[in-house]
């Protein structure tokens, strides 16, 4: 859980989370390594992680999908969500300008996803965000709109190597360039680290 949907947080875009979020977060991961949920799914030349049993939230939940680009976050989505649910950066990008791949419109496109997520939220729906959401106010951002839907924030951290992630931009038409890949693995680690 992202720590949405008790209470109230101010909105701290930029801050480290608090002492309870961390230690909330250390309790997730020391469950994660008792029972470990995933297992390896071969699909474009590159493994994704499938849980072995069906992931529940709970209705009008919001699920943040976190990782590197590449690393599958579009195509894990699309095995395990209903498409309608699915709000991606990309599509986005792809609604404003005509291209998924137009960085130009990045701005404008996560204000429409935020517009789309607070939406469905608002009217009961899940919604899963696929964007690699590695930074501190992106999700923060995301925590702060759930809440204001009264919503529980979940994230899923798809996590992988340089490799795995420059395999998974093969049937892309747009590559993310090695050193912002080498960032995102950076941001990935840290985040892990929680």
């Amino acid at each position: 859980s992202m720590g949405a949907g008790k209470g109230r947080a101010r909105r701290t875009s930029g801050l480290p989370p608090t002492l309870e979020a961390q230690a909330t977060a250390a309790e997730l991961l020391v469950s994660l390594e008792e029972q470990p949920v995933l297992k390896p799914v071969k699909a474009v030349n590159c493994d994704y992680p499938l849980p072995s049993s069906e992931l529940v939230y709970p209705p009008g939940s919001l699920v943040v999908l976190a990782g590197p680009s590449g690393i599958g976050k579009s195509t894990w989505a699309n095995k395990l969500f209903v498409s309608a649910d699915i709000l991606s950066s990309d599509k986005m990008r792809e609604l404003i300008s005509g291209d998924e791949n137009n960085m130009a419109v990045s701005g404008q496109a996560f204000a429409l996803l935020h517009e789309k997520a607070s939406e469905a939220l608002s009217a009961g729906r899940t919604a899963v965000i696929d964007s690699t959401a590695l930074s501190v106010g992106a999700r923060n951002d995301l925590v702060f709109l759930a809440q204001e839907q009264g919503a529980e924030a979940h994230l899923i951290l798809l996590d992988g190597t340089k490799s795995s992630c420059l395999a998974g931009q093969l049937s892309r038409e747009r590559k993310v360039p090695l050193d912002v890949i080498e960032q995102q693995l950076l941001a990935t680690k840290e985040l892990r680290a929680l």
